[in-house]
């Protein structure tokens, strides 16, 4: 799964194409808005990719860390947040598995993993999230087989 996501084609063919369509933009705001985080919130996004939430959370004034083990997807977000006009965010190149809960400081009000859920050991991932939050933990998956079955057969 990491190699796919470090290669730039893949991150152009089955990411960002699709994430410029109208439908897209208006499903991740209307998903932003269910997630009911106020400005100014602690938050963090594990496998933030290219900055869909974690930018927007961003421009609201919420404080975002961003967990993204991918090179490639690590550059889309920084030109994302460089068009943006969003405040800052930390980025932490590393694999949720790998951070250690005391290099994340005071606990998070919102975590989320969008989509980001192929870890090894999901049961110690997850405890591991709800470990470093105070408030809420919100999950995306898949309802059915998602669109690129390249990443399904890479796992």
């Amino acid at each position: 799964m990491g190699t796919y996501w470090n290669k730039r084609k893949n991150v152009n063919e089955l990411y960002v194409r699709s994430r410029t369509r109208s439908p897209w933009l208006e499903k991740m705001d209307g998903r932003l808005k269910a997630l009911h985080i106020p400005a100014g919130a602690r938050v963090l996004d594990i496998g933030g990719g290219s900055g869909a939430l974690a930018i927007p959370l961003a421009a609201r004034g919420c404080e975002v860390t961003v967990i993204e083990p991918s090179a490639a997807m690590r550059e889309e977000l920084e030109k994302n947040l460089a068009s943006s006009g969003a405040g800052p965010l930390v980025v932490i190149p590393s694999r949720w598995e790998d951070v250690s809960p005391n290099e994340l400081g005071e606990p998070f009000d919102a975590v989320i993993a969008s989509y980001s859920l192929s870890m090894v050991d999901i049961g110690e991932a997850l405890e591991k999230m709800y470990a470093c939050c105070r408030g809420t933990v919100h999950l995306f998956w898949f309802l059915t087989p998602p669109a690129w079955e390249r990443v399904s057969r890479d796992l």
